[in-house]
């Protein structure tokens, strides 16, 4: 709960920050396609019944996969930007467990076979001011975001089925650096997160090269980490989830 009202009063700082006119503003809209490498585990218990640490590779057999991610981004007056992101992630396995599984009190036997889709919702609103700017070369600016997401975990068999969602939002403060040493391409990296001690963390980290053919498009290429902790009392989900991205970039 702690977390959901944090990413509301994130959501209001943000909204009070781009009061802004729009006047003049340049709008980009970027498409990514993102290669990834799945870290992940969960426990989930009930009163009842203690839940196993799940590694959803190696007890799951849940397979990496490939997604895209949505981001428009629009200049206000001035050195700022708003921006909004989504991403949508969805991983799947299937495999006959070799150990007893406890998962939301449930008992998954040694030798079942066992169907498991791991899902994740992501979205971010930031602010971007750029502070400094050294002769359009070198570029550097903060980044002020609220993060929101839904974590969604599920295993089922021919007799049971069974899901649990973990769902949060939480601000986060990061720094965006961008050096041109040409006009055509472009060296950027970004940073962002919170720790919030017993509730988990989140992260989200990038570097790459922009090559800009013209001046209304461009190609992005560069490696990706996010890696996200949510607790909740003695359940807990952590994805990190890391790789290659290639991505195009027009502007209006």
């Amino acid at each position: 709960m702690l977390m959901v009202k944090s990413f509301l009063f994130s959501m209001c700082i943000l909204s009070f920050m781009m009061t802004a006119s729009f006047a003049g503003s340049l709008i980009e809209a970027e498409g990514r396609y993102w290669i990834t490498d799945l870290e992940g585990n969960a426990k989930v218990t009930t009163s009842s019944l203690d839940g196993t640490d799940i590694n959803f590779k190696d007890d799951l057999g849940v397979g990496d996969e490939d997604f895209p991610e949505v981001r428009i981004i629009l200049s206000l007056l001035g050195s700022s930007k708003l921006r909004l992101a989504y991403t949508q992630v969805g991983y799947s396995g299937n495999k006959d467990i070799t150990r007893d599984v406890y998962f939301d009190g449930q008992t998954y036997s040694l030798g079942v076979n066992v169907d498991t889709e791991v899902d994740l919702q992501y979205v971010r609103l930031g602010w971007i001011w750029e502070f400094l700017n050294i002769s359009d070369k070198l570029k550097i600016s903060s980044l002020i975001e609220a993060k929101g997401f839904i974590v969604e975990a599920s295993l089922k068999t021919t007799v049971i089925s069974e899901s649990e969602s973990f769902t949060g939002g939480v601000p986060s403060v990061g720094a965006i650096v961008e050096f041109q040493p040409l006009k055509q391409i472009g060296i950027f990296a970004e940073v962002s997160g919170i720790d919030v001690g017993s509730y988990g963390y989140l992260y989200d980290a990038e570097v790459g090269v922009k090559i800009n053919p013209i001046e209304s498009f461009s190609i992005n290429a560069g490696y990706r980490i996010l890696d996200l902790n949510f607790e909740n009392d003695s359940d807990y989900a952590e994805l990190k989830i890391s790789g290659p991205f290639l991505s195009g970039e027009f502007r209006f």
